[in-house]
């Protein structure tokens, strides 16, 4: 369990999110952003992390389940985030809709 590790100093290591120029957003620009949107991103960014382990991994002939466990993990994980995120409800008509629907009469 314990041998040398295959896998480089930045790999699967989530330290936020990253902009197009791979530099990471500042922290108080992340906390600005819809939470859905910033959770969406977040997915995208560990889907293309994995997507590049595994090119990186074939390219050098690697075990691929082996080499990008730790990219899969974190591709998992924010799933996870971005499918149990549900935004408030904030349509006024819908909500007033709705909430007279769900009246006792």
């Amino acid at each position: 369990m314990g041998g040398p590790s295959n896998h480089g100093p930045n790999d699967a290591i989530d330290g936020g999110l990253r902009g197009q120029d791979g530099v990471i957003i500042p922290t108080d620009v992340q906390n600005a952003m819809v939470p859905s949107e910033a959770l969406f991103k977040l997915l995208q960014q560990a889907q293309g992390d994995h997507r590049k382990c595994l090119s990186k991994a074939k390219a050098e002939g690697k075990n691929i389940v082996d080499a990008c466990a730790l990219t899969w993990g974190n591709v998992y994980i924010r799933y996870q985030q971005w499918a149990a995120y549900r935004p408030p409800f904030k349509d006024y008509d819908a909500a007033s809709k709705w909430s007279a629907a769900n009246e006792k009469k």
